[in-house]
């Protein structure tokens, strides 16, 4: 992978959904911890393209999509940091503290030299799909790499933000208080990313960059809570059905194999069309299997589409398959709005399985990004 100076920008990041639906105005102060105004700090509203920075008063406004719950944080020259999570239910007003830069843990020794260090953490953080062929990481002497040996998983964290540039989709992104761990086996990572938006130097450039947004989104995890709540699951080239887990004797069965009960008892069978009821809600404990469609085979969801859906653009589809992933979400409700889904307050987060366990750098979308389609 290539590398690149650094560029500082600011950033962070959100578990929730972005949609089609109204936009809210978030405004607020910025101030240190003594309470003095912060004038010309960067806020940013977390994992999105959208900012603006503070007056001399240090107050800010900004414009966002309803995404149900969000992180705003403003960040400084120095690296002061402050993060707010708006509600619902919040009031419009924020008031954003900043507090200075942590101190780092150093480094532990270890068996593998830093350049294999570094390859093991870009091949575990933006894996090997396509879009981290174009992969333009910077400040990697700011990286603080720890390995276990008996474990096989590498922790990383940066006493700088950690930048990189996606040059397959457009953006120049950076993560605040970043902090990875892992293997190619599974990782996760955490901090508050930034999206910038690379300058097309010619159309062709831009119209890649779409084309390549479309593709990364498509059997996302995003695009499929989306297509639950605009009742678009069939339409959007996705099937699901309530199983026992990833593992499991049943974990392939459709219609009702598992034998599960939803929160009221009810028979948890297949979800037709992803359909909710009015209140857009959607109850059930253990596990989804979620499928979208484009490369392989499976005769069993063959026979599942024909007696089910017999009439169906999925039908058409059904000798290939790309993407095989498991959603568990624990005993409460989830809710949908227009802009998407929004979980409750004090929920338990989604744990996830299959494709969606690793969260791809590479692969990754401001949310305030929407398909063109």
């Amino acid at each position: 992978m290539k590398r690149f100076p650094i560029v500082i920008l600011l950033l962070a990041s959100s578990l929730f959904i972005t949609g089609k639906s109204a936009a809210q105005n978030v405004a607020g102060v910025v101030i240190t911890v003594e309470g003095v105004p912060v004038s010309d700090a960067l806020v940013f509203v977390a994992n999105t393209s959208i900012s603006t920075s503070t007056n001399d008063e240090g107050a800010f406004a900004l414009t966002v999509p309803d995404l149900g719950s969000f992180n705003v944080v403003a960040v400084t020259s120095n690296e002061s940091l402050g993060v707010v999570t708006v509600f619902p239910d919040s009031e419009p007003n924020l008031s954003i503290t900043l507090s200075p830069k942590p101190e780092m843990a150093a480094a532990s020794t270890s068996a593998l030299t830093r350049e294999e260090l570094l390859d093991f953490f870009e091949s575990t953080t933006f894996s090997r799909t396509k879009n981290a062929e174009d992969i333009e990481i910077g400040n990697t002497d700011n990286l603080i790499l720890n390995h276990d040996a008996s474990t096989n998983i590498i922790s990383v964290s940066s006493s700088t933000p950690f930048t990189f540039r996606n040059n397959a989709l457009g953006y120049e992104i950076t993560i605040y208080d970043f902090q990875m761990g892992g293997n190619q086996v599974a990782f996760g990572w955490s901090g508050y990313a930034f999206f910038s938006k690379l300058e097309a130097p010619k159309a062709k450039n831009q119209k890649t960059w779409d084309k390549n947004r479309e593709k990364t989104y498509k059997g996302s995890q995003r695009h499929f809570l989306n297509a639950i709540a605009d009742e678009r699951l069939k339409k959007e080239e996705f099937a699901a059905f309530f199983v026992q887990g990833p593992g499991s004797q049943d974990d392939h069965s459709p219609v009702l194999e598992a034998g599960l009960r939803s929160v009221y008892g009810a028979p948890q069978p297949i979800m037709f069309n992803g359909k909710t009821d009015s209140s857009k809600r959607l109850d059930f404990t253990g596990w989804l299997r979620i499928q979208f469609y484009g490369s392989g085979s499976d005769n069993r969801w063959e026979r599942y589409i024909e007696r089910f859906w017999p009439i169906s653009e999925l039908s058409e589809m059904m000798k290939t398959q790309s993407n095989i992933s498991f959603i568990q979400l624990p005993e409460y409700q989830a809710v949908f709005n227009a802009g998407g889904i929004v979980w409750p307050t004090q929920a338990p987060s989604i744990q996830t399985m299959g494709y969606w366990s690793f969260s791809r750098l590479a692969d990754t979308l401001p949310i305030d990004w929407a398909s063109e389609k």
